[in-house]
């Protein structure tokens, strides 16, 4: 077996991340969401079969489609299992308060306009969500926002600040 080559090498034993992986229902559907809709750019796909049953936890005989896509530094792999059925979600959003991912969030131009782009593209707006705040957190920023959902119901938050957001950072 060959070793594949971490493309750390050489790197302090920090962990650095690699991607978040989405369980989808049709690849094609949700690369056209992903990439259409937000402008990720799709990379590798790779099919596996049952060989890696146990260590993705689905019943044999299995097989796994694996197609990775980038948007800037985020890298997503959506997951799909053509020989078995896709669990579908008990709740459509997915309730933040529960434990785990709640949400992929994107600054876009337009939360709104994306937001339509979106819905022609199998996704879903939930217009009760949205806000429009003047003075965000007792500050001189604006923000717009709201919240979709993917076609397979996985929470997308689309936001837009005002100029004078100084941005999130880690101190």
């Amino acid at each position: 077996m060959s070793k594949i080559v971490s493309p750390r090498k050489g790197i302090a034993a920090a962990p650095a991340y690699a991607h978040i992986g989405l369980c989808v229902s049709d690849i094609e559907r949700s690369m056209r969401f992903y990439s259409e809709g937000l402008g990720f750019v799709a990379g590798a796909r790779i099919e596996t079969g049952s060989e890696l049953s146990h260590f993705v936890g689905v019943p044999k005989p299995m097989t796994m489609l694996s197609q990775f896509m980038s948007l800037g530094g985020l890298n997503i792999e959506l997951l799909g299992f053509p020989l078995s059925r896709i669990t579908p979600r008990d709740l459509i959003p997915r309730p933040m308060s529960r434990a785990g991912v709640t949400h992929l969030s994107f600054y876009v131009h337009d939360p709104v306009a994306t937001a339509t782009q979106l819905v022609a593209l199998g996704g879903t707006l939930h217009e009760e969500t949205r806000v429009d705040i003047d003075h965000f957190a007792g500050t001189d920023v604006s923000v717009s926002a709201v919240f979709c959902t993917d076609p397979d119901g996985t929470r997308i938050e689309l936001m837009c600040f005002s100029d004078n957001f100084p941005g999130f950072t880690v101190a």
